[in-house]
This record gives C-alpha cells, structure tokens and sequence, in this order.
C-alpha cells in the first residue's frame, strides 16, 4: 500500500486559507506607506513627498512573509497549528496600520530633526491587503481546529 502525498487531501478551507496566506505574502511587495515630510524653516513650511514604500522597506514585512511562507507550507504539512503564524502576520500588518510602530527612524536622518521635521505615514493598499487576508487566513485556520 503506497503512502499518500501530504497534500493530496487538503481540505476547502486549506485550500482558500493556502491562498489567503499567499496574497498576504504577495501585498509585502505592494505600497504599505505614503511618506510625506513637513519642514519648518523660520516663517515658511515646506512639503515633500517621499514616496510609496513597499512593505519591504521596513522590517515587519520581511518577517511578514517569512511567517507567510512557513505558514503555506506548515498548512500544506497539515501541521495542526499554523494558524499561530497567521496571528502573527495580523499583528504586523495592525501595528503599522493604526502607527503603533515608530518609523521616524527609517524616513527621518539625524541631521534633518534639528530643522523641525514633521512626518506623515499614510497606508496604502498592500498593508490593508496584508491585514485582511492574514485576518482571513487565521479565522479559516482556527476553524478549523474545532
């Protein structure tokens, strides 16, 4: 009697789940921020647009889609707890969303916060992207433990 591959009878809720965690692999390479900065100089305040950054930028994503990535195949190997790298992967994408995390560091040089720099973190599409379907992917995974 032959031993049967270990994905040969994933599940529906695999299956979508496998896909969920594989779009929020794919949204870390999608706009996360838009920076702008804010300089203040005397009596005039200037603007500048820095840009769409990708959730490669900062690291976060980079954990992000190493979780992703286990978590595909951990489901695949219909390992019974890879739901917990899902939460792992809505933390990160909840922490940037609502600003929890500091990023001055990353937009932000030593030598422009003695000239009163404001900056302004916006998301954009790829940290929603992130968020939702690492979100989705956690719920179908725990569901399915019942």
């Amino acid at each position: 009697m032959q031993k049967e591959p270990a994905g040969a009878s994933l599940q529906t809720k695999d299956l979508i789940a496998m896909l969920a965690v594989a779009i929020a692999a794919g949204s870390v390479f999608f706009p996360w921020f838009h920076v702008a900065l804010a300089k203040n100089q005397s009596t005039t305040t200037t603007f500048h647009s820095n840009g769409l950054y990708s959730g490669t930028f900062v690291e976060g994503g980079w954990v992000g889609l190493s979780l992703a990535i286990f978590c595909i195949m951990l489901i695949y190997l219909k390992f019974k707890w890879s739901g917990f790298l899902s939460i792992g992967n809505a933390l990160i994408g909840v922490v940037y969303l609502f600003g929890w995390s500091d990023l001055t560091g990353k937009f932000i040089t030593e030598e422009a916060t003695n000239n009163q720099v404001l900056l302004k973190v916006e998301p954009q599409a790829g940290l929603y992207f992130f968020t939702v379907f690492s979100l989705l992917s956690t719920a179908l995974l725990f569901q399915k433990q019942r």
